[in-house]
């Protein structure tokens, strides 16, 4: 017996060193394998959102609690700057150059913030940080056609498992159970907004192939009216006006480009029509429905969350605007005070703008705003192109209406680092999409063409 003691006694004083060895040989693998493939950098960031959407609240203390979202994307931001280090961005490239531009103001404003303000400024520039080097990351990397089916099936697969969890959490209400989830003001959004967002990312790919813009799937095709309706009822304005927009981008972009079929889109929204109005007519006083209605309704009141945004942006910008022309250029350093008066609620706050642009202009100035359209723009104008079959069967359309989805969101909202690898997903596609010579249309491996070369170009009804 007294040997059994001694030998457990010498594990408990070993375990720590064990668990010290095995984690930091947990971290070698996960910075060796997000640096060598693309897909396993997505994956590990999917699966630690999707262990924090879960609830996995693991937080480390070193002078700042670090959630496992922050552990998560401080490895896989180390390798995009590593890689970023090592040339592999296509740096020529004027989106590579725009979203450059805002990580030099980004950073810029951090170092200055962290000598003005200390930990304040690293507590502002968390969410900046992760959404420009999860963006800054899948820019890292040349995308081909196959890794750009797996990453889009990797997001497809978190936001089944998303929609999965909300469906879960619903019954855990109807059974009266509760988590930190709950919120008994609005009792049917179990997922916050970005995750909500997530589930529209999953059902945009669905809608754009019954269009014929990508390549048909029938379980992709035949979930995405499931997925719009849990993002309905999940009741989060923002995101329902973010997937309109996206919905309506795929509907043009098919007019356009002569793919639509008479009913392309009306098949998923009807279906999804018609499971939204069952609940109405089958169940008129459900939870459901009464929250549907409330959430329609709040947007007249004086003092609904969408006044307080309102009253928060005029606030921010009339702060910028009173700074003075110093202050216009990039904006104040991360870690200043930004606490403003809420007119619609008569009071002070100092909580994030709930805006991505306004919260760039307060933290960018008009340099990085301009850097942040101009890398959308330029991304959305390659994208529009005629395919060079660089992405054939998938082609590069679909990208369009995934990036108008997160630009409408960001109206209201911060962008944070999902929506960074897929916006970074995006610029990929669009960094290697070309502009294709006339004489060469059916030639897949004529995709370069000098600049000024502008007679060769071929004419399309996009840039005519």
């Amino acid at each position: 017996m007294s040997v059994l003691y001694a030998a457990l006694s010498y594990l408990f004083i070993a375990l720590p060193f064990v668990m010290v060895v095995v984690f930091a040989l947990l971290i070698w693998v996960v910075l060796l394998g997000a640096y060598s493939s693309v897909l396993f950098g997505v994956w590990f960031a999917i699966c630690i959102y999707l262990l924090g959407a879960a609830g996995g609240g693991m937080a480390l203390s070193v002078g700042l609690n670090l959630s496992i979202y922050d552990i998560g994307m401080i490895l896989l931001g180390l390798v995009a700057m590593l890689r970023l280090v090592q040339g592999k961005m296509d740096r020529a490239d004027p989106i590579s150059k725009a979203w450059m531009l805002l990580g030099f103001v980004w950073f810029s404003l951090f170092a200055i913030g962290t000598v003005l303000y200390k930990t304040q400024a690293g507590l502002q520039f968390r969410e900046p940080y992760y959404f420009w080097v999860a963006t800054a990351y899948l820019m890292t990397f040349s995308v081909d056609e196959e890794q750009v089916q797996k990453v889009l099936g990797a997001f497809y697969f978190a936001a089944i498992l998303m929609a999965s969890l909300a469906t879960f959490r619903w019954g855990l209400c109807a059974a009266g159970e509760y988590g930190d989830w709950y919120d008994f003001h609005t009792p049917l959004r179990v997922l916050n907004s970005a995750q909500a967002q997530l589930v529209a990312i999953g059902a945009v790919p669905g809608v754009a192939m019954w269009m014929g813009l990508t390549k048909k799937r029938s379980l992709w095709m035949l979930l995405s009216p499931l997925l719009l309706l849990i993002v309905v009822i999940l009741g989060h304005r923002t995101v329902w006006i973010a997937t309109a927009a996206a919905l309506v981008t795929t509907r043009w972009i098919a007019a356009r480009t002569s793919t639509d079929k008479p009913a392309s889109l009306l098949v998923p929204l009807l279906v999804g029509g018609i499971l939204i109005g069952g609940v109405f007519v089958l169940a008129p006083e459900s939870t459901v429905s009464r929250e549907l209605v409330r959430s329609v309704d709040e947007t007249t009141q004086k003092n609904s969350t969408i006044a307080w945004r309102q009253d928060s942006w005029k606030a921010t910008i009339l702060g910028l605007v009173q700074a003075g022309p110093a202050v216009w250029p990039a904006g104040k350093p991360f870690g200043s005070d930004n606490t403003r008066f809420i007119e619609s609620q008569g009071m002070e706050t100092h909580v994030a703008v709930h805006s991505h642009y306004v919260a760039l202009l307060q933290n960018g100035g008009l340099v990085g705003i301009v850097a942040f359209l101009l890398a959308q723009s330029l991304a959305m104008k390659r994208l529009l192109i005629p395919d060079n079959k660089v992405l054939d069967p998938i082609g590069t359309k679909v990208f369009i209406p995934l990036l108008v989805l997160l630009l409408v969101y960001g109206v209201a909202y911060s962008l944070d680092y999902m929506q960074g690898l897929l916006m970074g997903l995006c610029f990929s596609v669009a960094i290697r999409q070309k502009l294709v010579p006339a004489s060469d249309t059916d030639n897949p491996d004529s995709i370069h063409i000098h600049k000024h070369d502008r007679h060769a170009y071929r004419r399309h009804p996009y840039l005519s």
